[in-house]
């Protein structure tokens, strides 16, 4: 929970740099051989960003969205594994 406060505050508000751009054309229109996004083409990644797109406008926090989620999630996998 924590992780998200932290970190939900700060989504970017535009694309980065060429392989974000590139992500944000494979949410309109996937098709790795045009490289929306570049290959191997992150299918899931891709999925669930479609999914936090439906929610979200933006593509940009949308798929930030997707990171920050997964994120928060590996720290409880991270706190399971460190346990064991």
């Amino acid at each position: 929970m924590l992780f998200l406060a932290f970190h939900l505050p700060f989504l970017p508000a535009s694309l980065e740099d060429l392989d974000s751009i590139n992500f944000a054309l494979g949410l309109r229109h996937f098709d790795v051989a045009q490289h929306q996004p570049h290959p191997p083409g992150y299918p899931l990644y891709i999925a669930l960003g479609k999914v936090a797109h439906a929610v979200v406008p933006s593509e940009a926090r949308a798929l930030s969205l997707v990171g920050v989620v997964s994120g928060a999630l590996a720290v409880f996998a991270l706190v399971a594994w460190y346990r064991e």
